[in-house]
């Protein structure tokens, strides 16, 4: 999260979107962890930093990275409505 802080998305929007998604796919694996009791709050956490780095990546432009996102925030949201 401290990469954040010089990894703006005003400054260096890609650097800042790949950081939101490396937190998202952190979250992820921390709801699957097993001792997470609850895993919801992560998954919600991941939801909103994919969200985020969606908001950067385009689909003409970064088209891998908008499509990895993309599929991952499709999981979430299926996860989260199970």
């Amino acid at each position: 999260r401290d990469a954040l802080t010089v990894y703006t998305k005003t400054e260096h929007p890609v650097q800042w979107a790949m950081t939101k998604e490396n937190l998202a796919i952190l979250e992820v694996h921390r709801a699957e962890h097993e001792s997470c009791e609850n895993p919801r709050p992560h998954l919600e956490a991941a939801l909103a930093y994919v969200e985020a780095a969606l908001t950067v990546y385009d689909p003409v432009h970064m088209s891998y990275d908008h499509g990895t996102a993309t599929r991952l925030r499709d999981q979430l949201l299926k996860a989260l409505s199970d």
